[in-house]
């Protein structure tokens, strides 16, 4: 998983400080770590393919 980002199109996930990284926050910034979702099951990613993944996030 070490090179997980590098490995997707920019555009394929939403990044909220555009800096390549999970950014884990500064507690004395008072800035909270970006939020990590996890999807309950394998997704089979092929080269030179379309993917299209329904999935519902409740807060």
């Amino acid at each position: 998983m070490k090179n997980f980002y590098r490995a997707l199109r920019n555009a394929t996930y939403r990044r909220l400080n555009q800096d390549g990284k999970w950014t884990a926050g500064n507690y004395f910034e008072n800035v909270l770590p970006e939020k990590v979702y996890y999807y309950p099951e394998l997704i089979n990613l092929r080269a030179n393919w379309e993917l299209e993944v329904d999935w519902e996030i409740n807060p």
